[in-house]
């Protein structure tokens, strides 16, 4: 079904005719899995066969309206902040595992493949709430296999999962061109490698928080920023560049870091901050 969806979709000319042809697949995969949820053996708290197609269509954009209506049919529970994590499937293949330890730090959790790679949905059951999505994502991470496991953003419930599923995604393909070294990688933390990668949403969310904010400052730290990073974080080059006194320029760098929540004077925040500023210039070009 998958692959007539997408050979469909591949020849329809218009964006109007694909968007209709995604819209059917999605109903009509739902409409099966739920056929198969019925007449199979019953047992367990998730149809697998459903949830994998939850997963596809989580991996295609935005979900279905009627998504809660058809999953808690079959035994979803979760009914509250989600989030989505990507990683390798355990060597042993038992993902029951995974599924205890989400159910454990109290959430319900979706379990699917994209490729070589196992994907989480995990929303909070009654009782629990966003609070406790950072020890649901420590304690699935343990059903993962080898290697890192990245994480999504938190969105409202699982109809939005799929935000957060596709930020985990481009996280999982890029994290190999960051210093990451940490067994939990936050997607959010891999903005510059997603933008890089073509991540368009990756790419907003940086120029809102690195470039937006020195934009709007009073004081020249869009200017001061730029030179800093162009001097290769040496404050004397910056401050001749911009014929100002070194001070001047170490007090604009405490602003700077006051407004975007970056030390540019760090490796990585200094990093974050260029791709961020020429994001930014070029967007400003290409829109004025």
């Amino acid at each position: 079904m998958r692959v007539t969806s997408s050979l469909i979709e591949e020849t329809l000319a218009t964006t109007e005719e694909r968007e209709a042809s995604v819209t059917f697949s999605r109903q009509l995969a739902f409409a099966a899995a739920e056929l198969y949820a019925t007449v199979g053996d019953g047992n367990g708290l998730w149809e697998r066969r459903l949830e994998q197609y939850v997963v596809d269509a989580a991996l295609r954009g935005p979900l279905p309206d009627a998504l809660h209506q058809r999953i808690r049919a079959v035994g979803w529970r979760g009914q509250g902040a989600a989030i989505a994590a990507v990683g390798t499937p355990p060597d042993d293949g038992d993902t029951d595992r995974l599924r205890r330890l989400a159910w454990d730090a109290g959430a319900d959790v979706l379990l699917g493949a994209s490729g070589e790679r196992l994907v989480a949905i995990a929303s909070v059951v009654e009782g629990h709430s966003a609070d406790d999505l950072p020890a649901v994502v420590a304690a699935i991470a343990d059903g993962f296999g080898a290697g890192q496991v990245l994480v999504g953003p938190v969105v409202a419930d699982v109809t939005d999962a799929w935000s957060s599923l596709h930020a985990a995604s481009v996280a999982a393909a890029v994290v190999v061109a960051s210093d990451a070294d940490t067994r939990v990688v936050a997607a959010d933390d891999l903005l510059p490698e997603r933008a890089l990668a073509g991540d368009q949403r990756a790419r907003a969310a940086l120029i809102e928080r690195a470039y937006t904010p020195l934009r709007r400052a009073r004081q020249p730290l869009l200017e001061t920023a730029r030179r800093f990073v162009e001097a290769g974080g040496a404050v004397e080059t910056a401050a001749k560049r911009l014929d100002v006194h070194p001070n001047t320029v170490r007090y604009r760098l405490k602003r700077i870091a006051d407004a975007t929540g970056l030390d540019p004077t760090g490796a990585r925040d200094s990093f974050v901050l260029q791709c961020a500023l020429r994001l930014g210039l070029m967007q400003d070009a290409t829109t004025s």
